[in-house]
Formats: C-alpha cells, structure tokens, sequence
C-alpha cells in the first residue's frame, strides 16, 4: 500500500518538475503559501486521458488545500497528506469512471500544470484539514453538484 501511495505521490509532482522550464526554480520553488493564520496550496492543471477503445476527455482541475499555520499539522506533513489525497482521488474518480486497472490508467493519464486556470476549471478539488481532522471535497463546475467527506484525525490514521 504503502509503494502505491508513493507511486501516486509522484504521480502529480514528477510532470510538474519534469516539464518545468527552469528546474532549479522549480525544486527551489515554495509550495505552500501561509498567510492568515493559514498554509495553503494551489495548484491548476490540464488532465488528459486516452484509453484505448474510448473517446479521448480532457479536462481542467483546480486544486486547493488550506490548514491551520499553527496547530497539530507540520508543513511538511501538510505537503504530503495534500500530495496524497489529491493523488488519491485523481486516481480513483477516473478510474472509476473508466473502470480500468492502476496500469491502464498510468499509461492512459497526461497531466500539465498550468500556470493560471483558463477559464473555469471543470472540476475543483478542495482538501480542508483542521486541528480536529480533514474534509476532502470534489465540485462539478459544470452541474454544481459537491461531493464531501469529512474525517477526524484518528478516523485518518486508523486510531
């Protein structure tokens, strides 16, 4: 379990750095923002799928994850859980709809970070961590339609 989530982990950051014009910049480059009391990601990309036997989709996300600055929750730990649950549920919602295998979808799946979203981004990906656990949320811009889920902590790491 744990190879596949790291497998999905570089899922989202190894065509980030990959396609980045100055990777220097890129791996030098802060994530995280933290202002008002908050450390927040975001993060618009370009989502391209060919399956064979399947019309080719494509599709724009938005990506934004926000957690208390000050709390139980490191930086660093804010990173990985936002890398991982963005990966997770990349992975999972497009599978699903595909019903393909991890092996297909990695071999079907293309995705370019944009530097600004162009237009309205048709799907949002939102993760909200507290000092009392996270809320993952996926939107449809199109139809409007949320999706929530909301965890405590313990609830998380199986405590």
């Amino acid at each position: 379990m744990k190879t596949l989530l790291t497998a999905l982990t570089l899922l989202l950051i190894v065509p980030t750095v990959a396609l980045a014009q100055d990777w220097r910049e890129e791996l030098g480059s802060d994530m995280v923002t933290i202002s008002d009391g908050k450390m927040t990601y975001q993060e618009f990309g370009l989502v391209k799928i060919t399956f064979p036997g399947y019309e080719a989709s494509q599709f724009q996300v938005k990506l934004y994850s926000e957690a208390p600055h000050e709390g139980v929750m490191t930086r660093d730990k804010f990173v990985s859980l936002t890398s991982t649950y963005f990966t997770i549920l990349l992975l999972e919602t497009i599978a699903q709809v595909h019903q393909v295998s991890a092996v297909e979808f990695f071999e079907a799946y293309d995705y370019t970070e944009l530097e600004n979203p162009i237009g309205t981004p048709d799907v949002e990906m939102n993760l909200f961590m507290t000092n009392e656990g996270l809320q993952f949320e996926i939107v449809n811009t199109g139809s409007g339609e949320r999706v929530r889920h909301t965890m405590t902590w313990e609830e998380v790491f199986g405590g």
